[in-house]
């Protein structure tokens, strides 16, 4: 494929359409507070000025009018106007069509209105002190009358300022002024309370006369920010109302056409900035820019950008180049001119020659990108200006659910790079300090919001959680197999993680990968891993910009590909790290992986040569996997807290404190009532709260200062509820660290144990002497003391037994502690350690496509990429006490080996994958067991008839009844399926 050149290059931007989703979160803010300041600033102005302007008649300054509140009228300023006359005859003042005089349109009086305002005492400014109209007609300033528009026939009623009326009149003889009248609320209308006056004065852009400079300037400003906010003000008992609710929605709708805090909104929603003649709102382009440079901080708690990001004409914002097209979905906003925004096309971020490879773990996750240099990232960290601790790098494989529904909303709206939310749904490090803290248990609401079982629920067919979010939202979770993708309606907390791992990697201060490997566990069938590697695909591929996933000559590059087993994966580092590797072809080396995890513990063999036609630096090929699957540094300690659960047994009672059965473990007698198999939140609270408390027995026994007493407190969860809610109970628990240790130590001891028989059986047929076994310890749970401890108590007992049939001194065993981080190395290259954690991610890198350095060959998949089947098939033997193996793990599947007699309706099929069973000393209650039926017509007494089994997929067979010969080619019969 030809090298990708992008064909564009960061530009200036004038304009942008921005989602709704966007503009909403960027401009409601500034909206509610605008109109927050409209109603403050109303107050404020009703207030003020309520000394000059609370009174009946109030003079206008921009205006030549004054307003009459006993009227809810306004007149023309005498001074400003000639008034009409008119004769009594012909209807005269009643026909009078009018004044239009400062926009607005003036007409008579009604008899009413002028008893209410025209009359000598009322302080009307038409009035002299002599009790004479002012300003009226020269040829009737004798006469003082007023008409108004009563008509009798044809007869006008006409006023004189002392108050007294004629008879109607409609002779010639006589004249009268008219002074017109505006309305504000009709003919005849009540008088206006002072409230009412202002909203009116508001409305109509009116300045009242009379005040001070201070009282004018605040007015004035006021009229000239907010225009055409006329329907939002109201007057209601005594105060001034402005509804800055509807005011906002109206902004946010686009409905506004006037200035409104610096911009214009017109009827389509286009949005422009009117920056110069801002006067007190300022703030919307800041905003703008913040919520650019604050994208992945509100996303993923990233740590924001700076503001170069948006202005320097050599980098640029993804967003201002790929804000979506102008539709009914968004609004396009117009920059101003002295705003400098960048648009960078995300296609020249894109690392071509990079590679990201991705340890999928149980309790944290490691993430290593490699673009001539590997070096691991911190996800869920957010500053990055922070010096970093090798803890920050092994990133919790947790999910914290706050708001799924809103979550999942944003997630689906978009392509790529959806607007998601931090505090709608975190993970990793943020995620797990939210199971606890960790002292004080937050209650079944927050366990019931934390999923960190991600990998353990991958494999389990049979599991079926149900969280519930903060927000009381419930959400069950099928099994995995069963999940459909995010976007299908589905809940795939695995393609979650995935996203949020995606922005960590692909983001403005880290540009774009394209190529992920993925690790994968060794005892993860065939269709399992490839829908965790589709899961972290499609979580990946929407971390993406939309830009970059419209782009098909770029999408071309991407892929999310599985590479090596996570233990081979550790030993290609390790190999490498203890200066182990081959230097020539026809040498080997060989090693076993132990990697003690959080929660199981995987075994791992093979050898690594060079190969002659040096196609590759190195081969590693791999076989025998096994593992003990209920020992990891999760469950240890669970089973402490469960032994400390059973040695307070009788305080336990006495509060009601119910507790979950950890895995391996066996229920006491008397546990009805307390110990529980099922999901119950309670009950899994206690066990993990208790864990936790004991956490330091474990992981730092030297440290552990506060066992010394023998006793602990602790805060548990009560089965008696009041109100509805569990109560919590204080109890003070004795604790026998010694005992604790010994079980540790026991446990341990098992996994070893099953250890070397898998190593045995591993190496039976590999002829790899005189060369020795390089056994690499790997994960966390390896830096416990006891696991070096029992290792050299195996080993010595090991070689001493096999001394007579070695050569001298030979050494058969190598162990090698955990990979660690050099204590001497610079703190800047911390995030280039190899440990007993991070070696898989840096081991994957080396066997990446097109590398050329480490090919990987899987012994432990058939043809097809299925996994070995894991189980030694058993019954109880001629004792019924012990294991005993009858379909060896060797067996491939299809094909049908003889198990037992058909003479009984049904038998038990035992099934373990501790290699210990063939020692032939496994106690058949520490073995998994299952019944099979048979049909009535196929049970049989006859010796030749037997019950044959066949494996069908890692955790599946089928059982038939026949003879030698039935079986002996293509078995046509009736034929029972069993999920082990």
């Amino acid at each position: 494929m030809e090298n990708i050149l992008p064909k564009n290059h960061p530009s200036r931007i004038d304009s942008m359409p921005v989602s709704r989703i966007q503009f909403d979160s960027i401009f409601t803010a500034s909206a509610v507070a605008m109109g927050e300041k409209i109603a403050r600033d109303l107050a404020r102005l009703k207030d003020d000025i309520a000394p000059a302007c609370d009174k009946t008649f109030v003079m206008m300054k921009n205006k030549q009018v004054w307003f009459d509140r006993n009227n809810a009228a306004l007149f023309p300023k005498f001074e400003a106007v000639t008034l009409p006359s008119v004769t009594m005859d012909s209807h005269r003042a009643h026909n009078y069509s009018g004044l239009d005089f400062e926009d607005f349109h003036f007409v008579t009086m009604t008899e009413n209105e002028f008893c209410k305002s025209f009359i000598q005492g009322t302080g009307c400014p038409y009035l002299k002190s002599d009790g004479h109209y002012n300003h009226l007609p020269d040829h009737l300033y004798w006469y003082d009358w007023i008409a108004t528009d009563e008509t009798n026939g044809n007869q006008t009623r006409i006023r004189h300022s002392n108050g007294s009326s004629t008879s109607w009149q409609n002779s010639s003889s006589y004249r009268a002024a008219i002074i017109p009248i505006h309305r504000l609320r009709g003919r005849n209308a009540s008088a206006m309370s002072y409230i009412d006056s202002l909203v009116n004065w508001i409305k109509l852009g009116l300045i009242p006369e009379g005040l001070t400079s201070a009282q004018e300037k605040f007015y004035s400003t006021f009229m000239t920010d907010y225009p055409k906010i006329d329907s939002y003000i109201s007057g209601a008992s005594g105060n001034i109302v402005f509804d800055s609710a509807k005011f906002t929605a109206d902004v946010l709708a686009g409905r506004f056409i006037q200035k409104v805090f610096d911009y214009d909104f017109d009827i389509r929603g286009t949005l422009s900035a009117v920056m110069s003649g801002a006067r007190q709102f300022t703030g919307s382009v800041d905003e703008l820019k913040s919520e650019l440079l604050n994208c992945d901080h509100k996303r993923a708690n990233i740590q924001p950008y700076e503001e170069r990001q948006l202005t320097d004409v050599n980098r640029g914002h993804w967003e201002l180049f790929e804000a979506p097209a102008e539709t009914s979905d968004s609004v396009k906003v117009n920059l101003p001119a002295s705003e400098m925004l960048v648009a960078r096309p995300p296609q020249l971020d894109v690392r071509l020659n990079a590679t990201c490879a991705i340890d999928f773990g149980t309790k944290s996750t490691i993430v290593v990108c490699r673009d001539g240099e590997a070096r691991m990232l911190r996800i869920g960290k957010g500053d990055y200006t922070k010096a970093p601790e090798m803890k920050d790098f092994e990133n919790p494989t947790v999910i914290a659910l706050k708001d799924l529904q809103g979550f999942l909303a944003a997630y689906k709206a978009r392509i790529g790079r959806p607007f998601t939310e931090w505090n709608q749904l975190t993970v990793s490090h943020q995620a797990a300090d939210a199971i606890f803290s960790r002292e004080n248990p937050m209650g079944s609401s927050i366990y019931n919001s934390v999923f960190s079982e991600l990998k353990q629920w991958a494999k389990d067919e049979q599991s079926y959680p149900i969280l519930m979010d903060a927000k009381k939202f419930e959400q069950e979770v099928k099994p995995y197999i069963e999940t459909a993708a995010l976007d299908e309606g589905g809940f795939d907390p695995i393609e979650i993680y995935a996203y949020y791992l995606g922005l960590y990697i692909n983001n403005m201060h880290r540009q774009i990968y394209l190529d992920y490997i993925l690790s994968f566990p060794v005892n993860y069938k065939k269709d399992v891993r490839e829908k965790v590697r589709a899961s972290f695909e499609r979580g990946i591929k929407k971390s993406l910009p939309p830009a970059i996933l419209q782009d098909e000559e770029i999408m071309k590059r991407f892929r999310v590909y599985l590479g090596a087993s996570e233990p081979a994966a550790y030993a290609i580092s390790a190999l490498e790290f203890f200066d182990l590797q081959p230097k020539e072809p026809g040498t080997r080396v060989a090693y076993g992986v132990f990697d003690f995890g959080g929660g199981t513990t995987d075994f791992d063999f093979g050898v690594e040569y060079v190969p002659e036609n040096r196609a590759r630096n190195f081969v590693i090929e791999q076989f025998g996997y096994n593992g003990d699957v209920l020992l990891g540094g999760e469950n240890i300690i669970e089973l402490l807290a469960y032994e400390v659960y059973k040695a307070n047994l009788e305080k336990m009672r006495e509060n009601k404190i119910p507790f979950a059965l950890p895995a391996g473990c066996e229920k006491f007698a008397g546990a009805e009532t307390l110990v529980s198999e099922n999901k119950a939140a309670d009950a899994h609270m206690n066990c993990r709260i208790l864990a936790e408390k004991l956490r330091p027995i474990w992981e730092n026994p030297a440290d552990a200062e506060s066992f010394k007493n023998g006793d602990i407190s602790v805060i548990l969860f009560s089965s008696v509820k009041a109100d509805g809610k569990n109560d919590t109970v204080a109890v003070n628990l004795k604790v026998d660290v010694e005992k604790l240790q010994k079980c540790i130590e026991a446990r341990i001891r098992q996994g070893v144990e099953n250890f070397f028989r898998s190593m045995y059986r591993a190496f039976n047929d590999k002829d790899i002497y005189p060369a020795p076994i390089h056994i690499f310890l790997a994960g966390n749970s390896c830096k416990s003391p006891l696991v070096e401890q029992i290792f050299n108590e195996f080993i010595t007992a090991e070689t001493e037994r096999l001394r007579p049939n070695l050569a001298g001194d030979a050494e058969v065993f190598i162990l090698h502690m955990p990979l660690s981080v050099d204590e001497n190395s610079d703190v800047l290259e911390l995030d280039k350690q190899r440990t007993g954690k991070t070696g898989v991610a840096f081991g994957l890198l080396r066997c990446r496509r097109g590398g050329k350095d480490v090919k990987i060959i899987n012994r432990n998949v058939d043809s097809g990429g299925e996994m070995i089947f894991p189980y030694f098939l058993g019954d109880a033997g001629t004792t019924g006490k012990i294991f005993t193996v009858k379909i060896d793990k060797e067996v491939g599947y299809g094909v049908w080996k003889k198990f037992t007699g058909a003479d009984e309706p049904e038998f038990e099929l035992y099934y373990t994958l501790a290699p210990r069973a063939l020692n032939g000393n496994l106690e058949i209650e520490k073995v998994s067991s299952v019944h099979c039926y048979l049909d009535d017509d196929e049970t049989s007494d006859d010796e030749d008839v037997s019950v044959y089994i066949r494996k069908v997929t890692p955790n599946k067979i089928e059982y038939a009844v026949g003879s030698e010969e039935d079986f002996a080619d293509n078995f046509s019969g009736k034929v029972h399926g069993q999920i082990l």
